[in-house]
């Protein structure tokens, strides 16, 4: 890295720390030895839907970094997808006006409230009382290295499923019980669907609707076909002849994903 960064003219370029929350670069190389460079928050692979986080990270890193460092000139992100954990984001890029650095609780709160704007006291108690359980939990998960949880529908079925580090899933279950009764396995992922499929922001057509729609008005099948197999591609092997190396990297937990596509693939594998 020096020897690349060192040689170019200061102010000539602006350096992205791109998973600063988890991996900070800049100490390590003497702020991208001497160049401008921004805190950014990666967060997320693969636009995952899991809830995962690390608020107090975020809360503090950026005014941290901007206490010692000379150059740093602002706060971004860097995810691989936004539709998920609104509240990471909205604290990020507030990170960039905060002078000093921010209480969770409070922040969780005045979220939780401003988010659902409700005025009954009643409400506004199993508010507090329902985000207190996530900021504890799901959201302060120190350095969480490797994107938010992967729900076990959405990977390839096999032995040993558990994943600690990239993509984690975090659940303790015994497999040989789980697919003993895989009926009831099936039935709850049929359920899951079903449940998706109530809310258009969790279904998989209009990802395909989306797709097909880069024809043009003119409607160019040819073109149609191509963009929605792509779209497909992207949410569940991620590629062609790469030996499926990335396969569900993007996997979603969508209506219509979940029973056209992850419920055959569970029951071909347990049968």
């Amino acid at each position: 890295m020096e020897s690349y960064l060192s040689r170019l003219p200061y102010e000539s370029l602006i350096v992205l720390d791109l998973y600063a929350e988890v991996s900070p670069q800049w100490e390590k190389s003497q702020e991208f030895f001497h160049h401008q460079w921004i805190y950014c928050v990666l967060h997320n692979f693969g636009g995952s839907l899991g809830m995962r986080g690390d608020l107090d990270t975020i809360a503090t890193g950026p005014v941290v970094a901007r206490e010692k460092s000379h150059s740093l000139v602002g706060v971004g992100l860097t995810m691989e997808g936004i539709f998920q954990n609104y509240i990471v984001y909205d604290l990020a890029l507030s990170m960039a006006w905060a002078n000093s650095q921010v209480n969770v609780t409070e922040y969780v709160q005045s979220f939780a409230v401003g988010r659902y704007i409700s005025q009954s006291s009643t409400t506004h108690h199993y508010l507090e009382r329902a985000w207190n359980v996530l900021e504890t939990s799901v959201y302060a998960v120190r350095h969480a290295y490797g994107g938010v949880t992967k729900d076990i529908v959405c990977l390839r079925p096999r032995w040993h499923l558990i994943q600690a580090n990239f993509m984690p899933t975090e659940l303790s279950h015994d497999f040989e019980r789980l697919t003993a009764n895989t009926a009831d396995l099936l039935d709850r992922m049929t359920d899951l669907d079903l449940l998706l499929n109530t809310n258009q922001d969790f279904m998989l057509g209009p990802w395909l609707h989306d797709a097909r729609s880069l024809a043009g008005e003119d409607g160019d099948d040819v073109a149609a076909a191509y963009f929605e197999y792509e779209a497909r591609n992207q949410i569940t092997r991620w590629g062609d002849n790469n030996r499926n190396a990335l396969s569900d990297y993007a996997g979603k937990e969508w209506g219509g994903l979940v029973g056209s596509y992850y419920i055959p693939r569970w029951r071909l594998w347990v049968a």
